[in-house]
């Protein structure tokens, strides 16, 4: 679309700039036809008093010398004026050469673009198939049937769970990963804390067993673990 707004302002300003140009010039053929007449017209009287005597000779002589004269400068500014009429038209000539030049170079570019220089259309990326949360824990657990001795895989059955808000199959995913070797302390106490989270999102009391115990699991695995607050108001909410 800028290729033709363009075009259109620049043939516009060659518009602009050519129209003085075109533009006829007086031609100077009526100036000397008028002036050979009157040198004629001239001569003539002249000759025609010098027959009746009203002028001598040499006084005759003398108007036909300064007739003469005129009729050089008269035909030397006719001249004048045609070779300088033939100097602008050839500048306008050559300016109209430039001017054609400036507006077909744009056209040509952009036809030259179009035929060579189009780029080609890409191709559409492939849409990848949205992944849903359940296609997510089908595959996993499909995976688990040939790997079912990975704790992290549990683990990780587990979350995906609790995001589905499946939390006794949650439950059930990281009971199965505690129960399984874990390397990383870290990681383990972790594991014993959202297991005891996950019975506690189902309601279980705070103060129960099944609660605690995990809690314990994970503050023996890992000092730092969160577990010690939540021991603590378990204790506070303990009946006497």
């Amino acid at each position: 679309m800028i290729w033709f707004v363009l075009t259109l302002c620049l043939l516009l300003i060659m518009a602009c700039v050519l129209l003085p140009f075109l533009k006829p010039s007086r031609a100077p053929e009526a100036q000397t036809d008028w002036t050979r007449e009157s040198l004629k017209a001239a001569l003539a009287a002249v000759d025609k008093d010098e027959a009746r005597g009203v002028l001598s000779s040499d006084a005759a002589d003398q108007q036909r010398s300064d007739i003469a004269a005129k009729a050089k400068a008269a035909f030397e500014n006719v001249d004048a004026p045609r070779e300088a009429d033939s100097a602008a038209r050839g500048s306008r000539k050559g300016l109209i050469i430039a001017a054609l030049g400036l507006v077909l170079a744009p056209i040509l570019l952009f036809g030259g673009y179009m035929s060579l220089g189009s780029p080609s259309p890409q191709p559409a990326k492939a849409v990848q198939p949205e992944i849903t949360l359940q296609a997510a824990i089908t595959a996993l657990e499909a995976r688990l049937g040939n790997q079912p001795d990975d704790a992290r895989l549990w683990a990780s059955l587990g979350d995906l769970k609790i995001r589905n808000e499946d939390f006794v199959g949650a439950e059930a995913a990281f009971e199965q990963a505690v129960s399984l070797p874990i390397e990383d302390r870290g990681e383990a106490a972790r594991l014993w804390m959202i297991l005891a989270m996950t019975r506690r999102t189902q309601g279980v009391e705070l103060s129960d067993p099944s609660v605690t115990g995990p809690l314990e699991k994970s503050l023996e695995l890992d000092e730092n673990s969160p577990a010690a607050i939540l021991l603590e108001r378990a204790k506070g909410e303990a009946p006497e």
